[in-house]
């Protein structure tokens, strides 16, 4: 199973608002991304060595302030021509797919936040390596056709039936977040090949095969109960990361209502799920909702108060179609360079109820039991205290 986490570009709704249904609809154990992924579906296998050193630099819960406000500067591409169209790129990102894949992507527009795409409408070409099989650009390994396909974003021009490609990655600094190295593809009409510098943006994503107990509970596909839920305070893993609760809310959300649980304290403590990315006057961007990671559970009826003793499940497997129902959730990571997010929402276990709701306080105590499977097995066991948001 592969999630592949990709930039949004949000223009007059929210990131998350259509996403349940792509996802339902496609019936493929994947994350919907918003921009064209440039990913192709492959069969895991086991994660190769070297992975998890580059995922322990990243922090638990997402970007670190360093990262998510870096800047870059231009540097040095390949330069090429396809056809009688120059082709010269003012950006190139390394990026991490999931915890197993990475594509080596270049833009024909300058964007100054590290790991960040261009705006899609600014884009007119694109150009890219992309991994056939779960991959990693390893310092030294020159990758060739038999590894990497050319991702070909050059408007009206046919992809070549024919061609030469290799690519090496010479150096990947992690402190700095830069990848270099040389690429050379050559196809009729067509060459592109030179030095280049890329942002390098992995993924804080692992996989794991089994999921321990937590809070002296099991991860299943088993509906829970909501009283048998642990009345201990809440554990939970995200995507394979370490998750440590800092933060629940429970607040309205387009007339109906969500409960988040956050790995870190959100700078609005009423914020919802994170969103995608707007631009301001075209050119300052702004995130809709959260900054960190959060595991939701999203009321579909409008008509369910949050009171005292409200209990709810939802349960949907690869053996169990998409019923509809109250209730559903989500588990969200965002990455550690502050830009790119991504939620799961596909094959799930949700329980939870409502042990105390205080209004004039403007607080609420819940138990809570949330499974996915997804290729890091996320979970989410027991009891969050947060704060109510009208």
């Amino acid at each position: 199973m592969r999630i592949a986490w990709v930039i949004l570009v949000l223009t007059a709704s929210l990131w998350g608002c259509n996403k349940e249904t792509s996802a339902r609809d496609s019936q493929k154990d994947k994350q919907e991304t918003r921009q064209a992924s440039h990913s192709e579906e492959a069969t895991p296998k086991p994660s190769k060595e070297g992975v998890d050193a580059k995922a322990e630099t990243a922090p638990a819960a997402g970007p670190t302030a360093e990262a998510a406000s870096r800047k870059t500067e231009p540097r040095p591409q390949p330069k090429g021509r396809f056809h009688d169209i120059p082709f010269n790129p003012q950006k190139a990102m390394l990026v991490g797919v999931d915890s197993e894949t990475e594509n080596l992507m270049f833009y024909d527009v300058w964007e100054a936040d590290r790991c960040r795409e261009p705006y899609i409408g600014d884009v007119k070409y694109q150009f890219g390596a992309i991994a056939k099989k779960p991959l990693l650009f390893e310092e030294g390994k020159t990758l060739v056709k038999d590894d990497v396909s050319p991702y070909w974003g050059m408007a009206d021009l046919a992809y070549p039936s024919e061609y030469e490609m290799s690519v090496v990655v010479d150096k990947i600094d992690l402190e700095q977040g830069v990848a270099t190295g040389h690429i050379d593809f050559k196809a009729e009409n067509t060459t592109f090949s030179g030095p280049f510098s890329a942002d390098y943006c992995p993924t804080r994503q692992k996989d794991r095969a089994t999921a321990d107990p937590i809070a002296g509970m099991a991860w299943s596909m088993t509906p829970v109960e909501p009283t048998s839920i642990a009345d201990t305070p809440a554990e939970a893993v995200l995507f394979g990361a370490p998750f440590a609760v800092a933060h629940a809310n429970l607040r309205k959300s387009y007339g109906s209502r969500e409960l988040n649980v956050f790995g870190a304290m959100p700078q609005n403590p009423c914020v919802g799920r994170p969103g995608g990315w707007s631009r301001d006057n075209g050119t300052e961007w702004k995130r809709e909702g959260s900054e960190v990671d959060v595991f939701s559970i999203l009321f579909r009826n409008e008509a369910l108060q949050p009171t005292a003793g409200l209990a709810g499940s939802y349960l949907e497997g690869r053996d169990t179609p998409y019923a509809g129902g109250d209730y559903a959730s989500q588990a969200c990571l965002v990455e550690a360079d502050g830009v790119r997010s991504g939620c799961y929402v596909q094959y799930q276990n949700m329980s939870f109820v409502l042990d105390e709701v205080d209004g004039a306080a403007k607080t609420f105590k819940a138990r809570v039991y949330l499974a996915f499977d997804d290729s890091g097995k996320s979970f989410l066991v027991g009891a969050v205290k947060g704060v109510l948001c009208e």
